[in-house]
C-alpha cells in the first residue's frame, strides 16, 4: 500500500492474477493525502497520476499533490452526472421511485462512460504504454465506477480470468464507506434537482450487473484487437529510451525468456480469437509449429483470416512455402529505412535463425537441394 487508507479511500493495487504487482494503482480522489503519503509517492517514482473526474468535481476537491507530483498529474475528464440523471428519472416517473429505475440509470451511465469518451480512453492507454514499467495511479471521485471500468479494460486486455476481474470490481463495496461514496456524488447534482435517500443508496455501491451490461454493449460493437507478434524488433530503441529516461528496461535478460513470452502470447491470442486477430511474424520453427498445433487443437481452419504467419523476404522460405502449401495465410515482408536501423534488425533476424539448434543447417541443406534440382551446382 503506497498511501494510508485513512487519507484516501479505495486505494489498492489495480493488478490481479498474473499481472505484475505495484505497477498500477486505483483509488478514490487524492485530496486528503498527507506529507508522509506524498513522500512515499515521490520515492516510488510515480510516472503519471490520471484523474478521471470532471472539472466540477476537481474544483470541489482537487488532488493534494506536491509540486513535483503535479508535473505528473493529468486530467482525462469523464462527465459525472449520474445523480442528475436519477433526479430526471424520478421526475419522469411522477416521483414514484424504486431501485430498478435508478439501477437502469447506473447502467446507462456506465455505457456513457465507455461509449462517449473514446479520446479519453485512447489517451489513457497511451499513457500506460509510455510508462515503461513505472507505477501509474488512476482515480475518479469514489474510485468505483469510472475507475472500475478502467480497471476492467486493463485487466481484460491482460487476459485475466473474468471471475478475478469481477471480484476486484466488487471489492469497492467493502473498501468504500457508502456514506463517503454518496457524499462524493452530491455536488454533481444540478440545481433545482431533487435528491432522495434511495438515489444515494443506489449510487453509493457497485453491482456486477452494471459492469456486465457494459461488457455486453462493448461486445455488441464488435470491437476487435489486432496483434503482430514479433521477437526483439525494437531491442535497441527500447533499451536506448529506457536508459535516456531513467526507466526500467522492459527487455528480457535472456533469449529463452523472450521465447517463452512469445509462445505464451500466441496461446493467449488463440484463446481469445473471438476478439483478436494475430500476425505471427517469426522465423522460429518451434513457435511456428506451436501455432500450427494450437490451430489444430482448437479446430480452427488453416485458412482462418484471423491468423497470419509472416517471414522476411529471402529468409526461411522453407517455412513460408510449407505453410502456404497447407493453406495457412502467410506473407513475406520487406524492411526499409536508414541503414543504421535496418542492418541491426536484419542481423537479429539472422541470429534468430541460428538460435534454434539445427535450424540453419536444415535451411542450408534445403538451399543446396534446390540448387541441385535447378542444376545450378
Amino acid at each position: 500500500m503506497l498511501v494510508k487508507s485513512k487519507n484516501t479511500s479505495n486505494f489498492r493495487d489495480g493488478s490481479i492474477g498474473s499481472m505484475k504487482k505495484n505497477k498500477l494503482f486505483r483509488s478514490a480522489k487524492l485530496s486528503n493525502l498527507e506529507d508522509e503519503d506524498l513522500d512515499i509517492l515521490e520515492k516510488n517514482k510515480i510516472f503519471k497520476i490520471i484523474d478521471l473526474r470532471d472539472p466540477v468535481e476537481i474544483e470541489k476537491a482537487p488532488d493534494n499533490l506536491s509540486s513535483n507530483l503535479l508535473k505528473k498529474y493529468i486530467n482525462l475528464p469523464i462527465s459525472a452526472n449520474t445523480l442528475s440523471r436519477m433526479a430526471d428519472a424520478y421526475h419522469n416517473c411522477n416521483f414514484q421511485e424504486n431501485e430498478t429505475i435508478y439501477e437502469n440509470v447506473m447502467k446507462k451511465s456506465y455505457e456513457f462512460y465507455l461509449k462517449n469518451h473514446s479520446e479519453v480512453w485512447k489517451k489513457f492507454f497511451t499513457i500506460l504504454l509510455e510508462s515503461n514499467g513505472k507505477p501509474v495511479i488512476y482515480h475518479c471521485s469514489a474510485g468505483k465506477d469510472r475507475t472500475g471500468i478502467a480497471s476492467y479494460l486493463i485487466q481484460s486486455l491482460c487476459s485475466q480470468k473474468e471471475e478475478l476481474i469481477f471480484d476486484n470490481y466488487l471489492l469497492s463495496n467493502q473498501l468504500l464507506n457508502q456514506r463517503y461514496a454518496t457524499a462524493e456524488q452530491k455536488y454533481t447534482l444540478k440545481r433545482n434537482k431533487k435528491m432522495t435517500d434511495l438515489m444515494l443508496k443506489v449510487i453509493g455501491q457497485v453491482k456486477l450487473d452494471y459492469l456486465k451490461k457494459t461488457i455486453e454493449k462493448f461486445k455488441e460493437q464488435n470491437i476487435k484487437c489486432g496483434f503482430k507478434l514479433v521477437r526483439g524488433a525494437y531491442l535497441e530503441k527500447e533499451s536506448h529510451n529506457a536508459f535516456k529516461n531513467g526507466n526500467i528496461s522492459l527487455i528480457n535478460k535472456t533469449k529463452e525468456k523472450t521465447d517463452e513470452d512469445f509462445n505464451n502470447a500466441l496461446k493467449i491470442c488463440v484463446e481469445n480469437l473471438d476478439s483478436v486477430s494475430i500476425c505471427c511474424a517469426t522465423h522460429n520453427e518451434k513457435s511456428t509449429n506451436l501455432l500450427i498445433d494450437l490451430v489444430k487443437q482448437n479446430n480452427i481452419l488453416n485458412s482462418d483470416k484471423r491468423i497470419y504467419f509472416s517471414q522476411l523476404f529471402g529468409m526461411s522460405d522453407n517455412i513460408t512455402f510449407n505453410l502456404a502449401s497447407e493453406g495457412f495465410n502467410v506473407i513475406k515482408y520487406l524492411p526499409y529505412g536508414p541503414i543504421k536501423e535496418v542492418i541491426p534488425y536484419l542481423i537479429r533476424r539472422a541470429d534468430e535463425n541460428t538460435s534454434v539448434k539445427g535450424q540453419t543447417s536444415r535451411e542450408l541443406d534445403l538451399i543446396r537441394t534446390e540448387l541441385k534440382r535447378r542444376s545450378v551446382i
